[in-house]
C-alpha cells in the first residue's frame, strides 16, 4: 500500500484568472507541423466515417448495417503501422484513504508521476471523476511547478453531462423537451434529467 503524501497547503484556492495566459498557445496553431498532420488526418477520417457506400441520383439507397472505416483508434493503426504500441497494464498498490480527500489525491499526482517518469513518458496524464478532477486541478495549481509535467483530465462521461446540460441550458426554451418526449424517444423525467446534464 501507499503511504499517503500529507497535502501541504490548506486555505484558500487559487485564484483561477492568475492563470490566465500561462498556457503556451503556440503549440495549437497550425504552424506546427506535426499539429497540422495530425489534423488533416483527423479530418479525413470524419470524412469517410460520413461517407456512405451507395448513392443513386444523390438520395441514399442503403443505409449500412454495419460501419466500413474502423473507430479513430484502428484507423490511426492502419494509417502508422510502423508504431508499436505494447501495453502493460497492471494494478497500482492500494491507497488507503478517501479518495476525495487532498492528500489522497495529492498522493496519487506524485505516484503517477513518478510511474510515467520509470515508463520513460514526457507527460502524466491521469483522468478523474468530476468531483476529483476539480480537487487535482486545485493542486496542480497550487503547485505549478512540481507538477508542470502532468496533464489532468476529466473523465469523457463527465464531459458528456457537461455538454448535455450545456445543450439543455441553450437549446431549453426552443422546444427540444418536447420534441423528445412526443416523439416516445425519451419520457419526461428522463428528458428533465437529460436537459440538465443529470442523466
Amino acid at each position: 500500500m501507499y503511504d499517503i503524501e500529507e497535502y501541504p497547503v490548506r486555505g484558500r484556492r487559487p485564484v483561477v484568472t492568475d492563470h490566465i495566459g500561462s498556457v503556451k498557445t503556440e503549440w495549437y496553431k497550425d504552424t506546427n507541423d506535426e499539429i497540422r498532420t495530425a489534423r488533416n488526418a483527423d479530418f479525413i477520417w470524419a470524412l469517410l466515417r460520413l461517407c456512405p457506400k451507395k448513392f443513386r441520383e444523390a438520395v441514399i439507397v442503403e443505409v449500412l448495417d454495419k460501419q466500413a472505416i474502423p473507430t479513430w483508434a484502428g484507423f490511426t493503426a492502419i494509417l502508422y503501422p510502423e508504431m508499436l504500441v505494447i501495453s502493460n497494464i497492471r494494478y497500482c498498490p492500494m491507497i488507503n484513504g478517501p479518495s476525495n480527500d487532498y492528500s489522497t489525491i495529492y498522493t496519487v499526482l506524485k505516484h503517477a508521476q513518478k510511474i510515467s517518469a520509470a515508463m520513460g513518458q514526457g507527460e502524466t496524464v491521469i483522468t478523474f471523476d468530476l468531483a476529483i478532477y476539480s480537487k487535482a486541478k486545485e493542486i496542480q495549481w497550487r503547485f505549478s511547478d512540481e507538477f508542470s509535467i502532468v496533464v489532468v483530465s476529466m473523465g469523457g462521461f463527465y464531459i458528456a453531462l457537461n455538454f448535455l446540460s450545456l445543450l439543455g441550458k441553450k437549446f431549453g426554451d426552443s422546444g427540444l423537451d418536447d420534441l423528445l418526449i412526443e416523439s416516445g424517444v425519451y419520457a419526461a423525467g428522463s428528458t428533465s434529467a437529460l436537459m440538465k446534464g443529470k442523466s
